[in-house]
Parts: structure tokens; C-alpha cells; sequence
């Protein structure tokens, strides 16, 4: 394919990962141009949009997803935002995951919302869910590898040669001994 002969203007283009390449066009027109001149053994997709995660903080026990999304409602929404109703903020959002410490007994429900539902939320700042006042905030995981030290991957999936934690090791105590 040649972008000059078929007179489309990219902008951009990138890997990703082993997926595949992304490109970036100018206007609709020519992204559709693109797409029809894609060969059928080629498979071609629009990109997605991950909705944004928003948190609630401790909060006692393990409860439902059902329960957390009906209590917010019902506590915080119906009250300080009568434009939402139960229906509109089941098709909004949803339990995305739940997290929790081995023995600890607080959970952290984590919700996946649309724009203009996290922005409400955060407004909030506070959820009443049951009798508990947990706070609310923008969730943001950041996956530290413990093989090469760096960001973006857990350790089941690193690609690093060397293990450094050893040799941060010896380096830390090499200086707190002096020698």
C-alpha cells in the first residue's frame, strides 16, 4: 500500500507489541480508505478506549458488587445528584475488581466508570456505603518488577537476562561496610 498513491495523509505510525501496528490518519476518509485497501489475511480493528478506574477505600469486609453499586447509589447520588438514576449508573459502571490484604480485613472496590460518571464521583471525594464514610480517589496501579526493578511488567513476565536484585544487594552492603 502506498499512502501517496491512494492520496491518504498519516500521521502516525507505531508498533504494538507483538499486536500489531497502530496507524494514525488525518481525517475518517482516509482511515476508511485504508481499511478497504487492507488485504482480507489482515485483520484490522478500531481502537478502545479503557474506561477509567476509580477507587473505594477501605471498606469493611468483602462486600458485593451489587450492594456497593446500589449503596452509592441510594447514600450519595440520589441525594446529591438527582439527575442519576439507578439505571443510568448500572449502564455507567461496574465492578471492575476488588483487592484486599491476606489477613486484612478492609477491601478496596474498584470501580470501571464512564468520563463524566468519575468525575462526579471525585467530586464527591466521600462514599456513604452502608455505615462507613470511605473515600474515593482516581485508581492508579503501578506493577514494579522485582527481577529488573523497572515499571510496566510483574515479574512472570519479565525479559531481563540478569536478576539484579542480587546485585543490589551486594552494592548496598559493599557501601553501608565501607569497603
Amino acid at each position: 500500500m502506498d499512502p501517496t498513491s491512494m492520496q491518504v495523509q498519516v500521521s502516525k505510525v507505531r508498533k504494538v507489541g507483538r499486536a500489531g501496528v497502530v496507524v494514525e490518519t488525518t481525517s475518517v476518509e482516509a482511515a476508511e480508505k485504508l481499511k478497504k485497501a487492507v488485504p482480507p489475511t489482515l485483520r484490522v480493528m478500531e481502537p478502545r478506549s479503557r474506561k477509567l478506574l476509580v477507587a473505594l477505600r477501605n471498606l469493611s469486609g468483602d462486600p458485593s458488587g451489587e450492594v456497593v453499586i446500589t449503596a452509592l447509589y441510594e447514600q450519595n447520588m440520589r441525594t446529591k445528584h438527582p439527575d442519576w438514576s439507578l439505571d443510568k449508573l448500572r449502564k455507567s459502571c461496574r465492578v471492575a475488581f476488588k483487592k484486599s490484604r491476606r489477613e486484612g480485613s478492609t477491601t478496596t472496590v474498584v470501580l470501571e466508570c464512564e468520563p463524566e460518571l468519575r468525575e462526579v464521583l471525585v467530586t464527591l471525594d466521600r462514599a456513604y456505603i452502608g455505615w462507613e464514610a470511605v473515600p474515593i480517589c482516581d485508581f492508579i496501579d503501578v506493577t514494579c518488577c522485582r527481577k529488573c526493578q523497572q515499571y510496566g511488567h510483574p515479574e512472570a513476565h519479565c525479559r531481563a537476562l540478569k536478576d539484579l536484585r542480587h546485585s543490589i544487594w551486594v552494592s548496598s552492603n559493599t557501601f553501608a561496610s565501607g569497603r
